[in-house]
């Protein structure tokens, strides 16, 4: 009996965790509240044989069905880029020796259905690269007015955000990268990674590299600062994509390893 009531006990407190952690979605995020942010592993991309090199983690992106991951060789300052199923979490395709500079991030115009990367690494970091998400060919370079660290679409404001080279703050532009307004941005302090964008909030992902940390920074479109979320996890974070209404981040793990950002309030 005493070992009946402590199960019961045990599943009692645990119930409502679990329909916390599956309810609790980032558009429910409030300013003023406590979360955490726990993950469950989904795919670890190791390269292999001749592209064995393309393992340092860096930008990701998503259409809704599929994500890319951009992997980074540092010895040719080339790329490769993953296409994966989100349905099964299945490589479908991987291409590498890609001119894609340091891929810090990247992301998928829904409407046009082009997928762009964040090159960072020319003078001042106004360059994307245009591919072809069905074949992963590139295109051709955009340049931007502005320098970029991070990027983001939304299609239903069909609107970019970026993140502003040597800063915090926030630029927005139209689908065809018009300049449209600069948000301000919260001095962290933290390491600038990748980002992404839903139609009620902007979310960076930062990192401590000195506490081993790292955190969601989230946003309204109108720049106000909503809220800074730990992400319960010591390596190094990258990128962040959301697909059906889940958020996935990508960590470099000596290769890319993604996660379901599992989200509760502390």
């Amino acid at each position: 009996m005493k070992k009946l009531i402590a199960c019961l006990l045990l599943l009692c407190l645990l119930i409502p965790c679990a329909v916390l952690a599956d309810g609790l979605k980032f558009t429910d995020i409030e300013p003023g509240k406590e979360y955490i942010i726990r993950l469950e592993k989904k795919i670890y991309l190791d390269p292999k044989g001749p592209a064995a090199q393309y393992y340092i983690a860096q930008g990701c992106a998503t259409d809704g069905e599929h994500g890319y991951f951009v992997t980074h060789n540092k010895a040719n300052n080339q790329d490769a880029v993953w296409r994966v199923n989100l349905s099964d979490w299945s490589v479908e395709q991987m291409e590498y020796a890609l001119p894609l500079g340091h891929g810090n991030d990247a992301t998928v115009n829904t409407k046009t259905n082009k997928l762009y990367v964040v090159n960072l690494d020319d003078p001042d970091s106004k360059t994307l690269t245009q591919l072809d998400p069905a074949t992963l060919a590139i295109e051709q370079q955009v340049t931007l007015d502005f320098g970029t660290y991070a990027m983001a679409y939304n299609e239903t404001r069909d609107q970019y955000v970026f993140g502003l080279g040597g800063g915090y703050d926030i630029v927005v532009t139209d689908g065809e990268f018009n300049y449209i307004k600069t948000l301000p941005g919260v001095d962290t302090g933290l390491v600038r990674q990748g980002m992404e964008c839903d139609d009620k909030y902007i979310y960076f992902v930062q990192w401590d590299h000195q506490k081993y940390k790292n955190y969601v920074v989230v946003y309204d479109w109108e720049g106000n600062f909503i809220n800074n979320i730990k992400v319960d996890y010591w390596v190094e974070i990258e990128s962040i994509i959301h697909a059906d209404g889940e958020i996935y981040l990508n960590f470099y793990d000596n290769g890319c390893t993604v996660y379901q950002a599992i989200l509760s309030e502390v």
